[in-house]
């Protein structure tokens, strides 16, 4: 489910790009968000070269009006709930950041812009693939509606009391996955998280120190060039937990960093008998 804006050179803009050196065209994908002054930049630049914006897009219809129920329920208050609808729940909670962002592509190519939808309808009777359906065209799912199948595990939800349990409870589900039939490849497998900076060093602890018979290959990206760097992260974090309120779980989840960890010689019995002595000593912070 993709979008792709296009922006096209003039053709007097276009020669003299040749002249130049410039590329006849700039492709530019998945964008999360897109500031103002790199927006300008785009439309500047689309004076010279054929400027073409691909972004998700989770709906095929018009959702620009839609909101959350409570936004729309103070417009209301307002007198400005006029042009304003729920929709799906979960593109007016969830959607916003990728409403914004569609919405200022479209308000900035203005006429110029030529919009190249692709949407492929989501494959099987799953409720993932329910979910997806119903986002793209834009229709709620009525309670009661869907009929779970019960080897049904496209969509699961765990309970936990924090970043280190949801990584342990991640890689126990990826294991049985990965033992189970038609195992996925490790590079078909994609895990997202809010706040990449602060939870980089529990992957590794989680992951980075696991035995061989639970080891998984994995790779961050998306991390500024201090934080993927472990030895860096490790001194930052250190920095950080000096200045801050020494809380137990930052500092388990220093010593589990694996250049930390291979330093005093802590392995994984000796990780668990220093979480052992902040449960019994009852350190929270």
């Amino acid at each position: 489910m993709a979008d792709c804006t296009r922006w096209l050179a003039t053709p007097a803009g276009a020669a003299r790009a040749a002249q130049a050196g410039l590329p006849q065209r700039v492709h530019l994908f998945a964008l999360p968000t897109l500031p103002p002054l790199h927006l300008a930049l785009l439309q500047q630049l689309a004076h010279w070269v054929d400027v073409q914006v691909y972004a998700l897009n989770p709906c095929a219809e018009y959702w620009f009006d839609v909101v959350d129920a409570k936004r729309l329920a103070r417009l209301a208050l307002q007198g400005k709930a006029q042009h304003s609808e729920v929709g799906h729940p979960l593109l007016a909670s969830w959607g916003a950041q990728a409403q914004a962002t569609l919405g200022q592509l479209v308000d900035a190519a203005g006429d110029s812009v030529v919009d190249d939808e692709r949407h492929a309808e989501p494959d099987g009777h799953h409720l993932l693939a329910q979910l997806q359906s119903a986002l793209l065209h834009l229709q709620p799912m009525a309670p009661g509606s869907v009929t779970l199948a019960p080897d049904d595990r496209s969509i699961e939800l765990h309970g936990c009391h924090g970043r280190l349990r949801e990584l342990e409870v991640l890689q126990d589900r990826l294991l049985a996955l990965m033992a189970g039939p038609n195992p996925p490849r490790p590079e078909d497998i994609l895990v997202v998280t809010p706040d990449l900076e602060a939870t980089a060093p529990l992957v590794d602890a989680v992951f980075g120190t696991a035995p061989p018979e639970r080891s998984l290959p994995y790779r961050l990206t998306g991390l500024a060039a201090s934080q993927a760097s472990a030895p860096a992260r490790a001194l930052l974090d250190a920095l950080a937990l000096a200045a801050g309120r020494l809380e137990a779980s930052a500092v388990m989840a220093l010593l589990q960093q694996p250049v930390v960890a291979r330093r005093f010689g802590l392995d994984e019995a000796a990780l668990a008998l220093v979480h052992g002595w902040l449960r019994e000593a009852g350190v929270h912070w």
